[in-house]
């Protein structure tokens, strides 16, 4: 079987184990002649993560990132075992990060000369007192 996870999900694995004649035949840790579950998987805990329940009836598998392992239910005592390929993807969007490079020197283009604009004409009524106006009159001084 196939079982598809993102990295943000998890789902709990059951191991069933069945006699010849297809009757469930229950585990327990403590009866040798029961079945002895043991639960593996094949990346070390790069793809996947396992959290077997405290009788190992159960297991959590845990997608941890990208790619694909093979999870293992193995009866300790006969050897008999059934896998289940996992397939974990990229989970949703959590945040956005912005990275910046190291600042550079930039091309530096020749700044264009600075420019005095002339002053506007005067308006109707207004005397041109600037010191382009050379007959303009002057201000009277306030001082005596």
């Amino acid at each position: 079987m196939t079982l598809s996870l993102t990295t943000d999900q998890q789902s709990t694995l059951t191991g069933t184990f069945k006699d010849a004649n297809g009757g469930v035949i229950e585990p327990d840790l403590t009866n040798p002649l029961a079945p002895q579950p043991r639960w593996t998987e094949d990346s070390k805990g790069s793809i996947v993560a396992l959290f077997p329940s405290d009788d190992e009836r159960t297991c959590i598998v845990v997608g941890v990132a990208p790619g694909t392992a093979t999870v293992t239910c193995e009866d300790r005592g006969t050897g008999k075992k059934s896998v289940e390929t996992v397939i974990v993807s990229a989970g949703g969007v959590a945040h956005v990060v912005i990275t910046a490079t190291a600042p550079e020197r930039r091309a530096l283009e020749p700044a264009p000369a600075k420019q005095e604009l002339p002053p506007p004409p005067p308006t109707a009524g207004q005397v041109d007192t600037s010191a382009s106006n050379p007959a303009a009159p002057k201000p009277a001084s306030s001082f005596l």
